[in-house]
């Protein structure tokens, strides 16, 4: 008997699709820039250059921790945001206003007084005088605009002011009113909003300080400039100081004042060959009479610049590379005549076509008006 079939087996699974490429890490110096021009365009409410600069960052690794006010890097680094617009903790960036004397009261008037928010707008949806009839049944003693769009509110006593700190309180518009606080509890937010952010500007001092003075290759050194809040570049060999980033460096470019960051591939060779190449066969299309010329820049250029690159790539194996190529050049430009040929021919044809059709027309018409005129006019047809 034949011997028993083998089981079939079962197809080699295909190898799972390669992942993206990341683009290389950014440096520290393409980071804080792209960490500064996302703070500024935040601060002119642009959230769409915003949100652009957030995701470039998170392509490249960075995430950004908004509540703490950090950035970390997939490589381990990490640091700190650029210190926002300054706020006094309680009220917040509004109390800045607050006059040092509103706050600064006799011990008996401490326990009394409280702070509240003026209605918004200029002027105020709601004034002193708003404030006094709001408050009229917790014997307010004295209303008194101390600036930064609040008020001082002065009680007869301290539980009068203490029950009215407790319980909401109602604009005229019906609205709550938000931020109401004793002088003290002023005083303290606002120290501990200037410790916080002398702290935040030093570690970014710091951060600023670790990148720059950094060989960014080619002689090209970042420095930060404190007056204008960001990075310059510098070469003392070429006796050069500019506000662009350097091209050709080895730590690559910063990003370009407007445009997001963005990682280099190595595809991006092949995509421009073949966005010209595209944009030569159109214009081909559109043109019949420079077919030839254009089919034959087409096949010249994808080879060509393959050759260059492999040429600077290979060192010493380069000429031979570039022959090759070169044959293979001329190989194509030889097929891409030869289709120029046959299009310029086809084109004459169409030509011919069109003008044969014409003529049959125009013969047709005059048949039609001789067919309808009146004997008499037959001659002047």
């Amino acid at each position: 008997p034949p011997p028993p079939r083998p089981p079939p087996t079962a197809p080699p699974a295909s190898p799972p699709p390669r992942p993206p490429p990341r683009p290389p890490p950014y440096s520290a110096e393409q980071i804080l820039t792209a960490l500064l021009r996302r703070e500024a365009a935040a601060a002119a409410r642009d959230w769409a250059a915003a949100d652009a600069l957030s995701e470039a960052l998170a392509r490249g690794g960075v995430e950004i921790d908004e509540q703490a006010r950090t950035w970390r890097s997939e490589d381990g680094r990490s640091g700190v945001m650029p210190p926002g617009p300054a706020s006094s903790g309680e009220g917040g960036g509004e109390a800045e206003g607050v006059s040092e004397q509103a706050l600064v009261l006799a011990p008996a008037d401490e326990s009394r007084a409280l702070l509240v928010p003026l209605g918004a707008g200029d002027p105020p949806a709601y004034g002193p005088a708003h404030l006094e009839r709001i408050f009229a049944r917790f014997h307010v003693e004295s209303v008194e605009e101390v600036g930064g769009g609040y008020a001082r509110v002065l009680f007869a006593d301290g539980g009068m002011a203490s029950t009215a700190l407790s319980q909401f309180h109602y604009s005229p518009s019906g609205d709550t009113i938000k931020g109401i606080a004793t002088a003290r509890k002023f005083r303290e937010g606002r120290g501990a909003a200037k410790a916080a952010r002398a702290a935040a500007e030093q570690a970014w001092e710091a951060q600023v300080a670790a990148a720059s003075a950094v060989d960014m290759g080619g002689g090209w050194v970042a420095q930060w400039s404190g007056a204008h809040g960001c990075f310059y570049y510098s070469n003392v060999a070429l006796g050069l100081t500019q506000w662009e980033p350097p091209d050709g460096v080895a730590s690559g470019a910063v990003p370009a004042a407007q445009a997001p960051l963005v990682g280099y591939s190595d595809d991006e060779d092949d995509e421009e060959e073949e966005a010209e190449a595209a944009a030569k066969e159109v214009e081909a299309k559109e043109t019949p009479r420079s077919a030839a010329a254009a089919a034959s820049d087409a096949a010249e250029a994808k080879p060509a610049k393959r050759a260059r690159r492999t040429a600077g790539e290979e060192g010493e194996g380069g000429a031979a590379a570039a022959e090759a190529a070169e044959a293979q050049a001329a190989g194509a430009e030889a097929q891409a005549q030869a289709a120029g040929a046959e299009a310029a021919e086809a084109s004459e044809d169409k030509a011919g076509a069109e003008k044969r059709y014409k003529a049959m027309k125009v013969a047709e018409l005059r048949s039609e008006c001789e067919r309808l005129r009146p004997g008499a006019q037959r001659g002047k047809a």
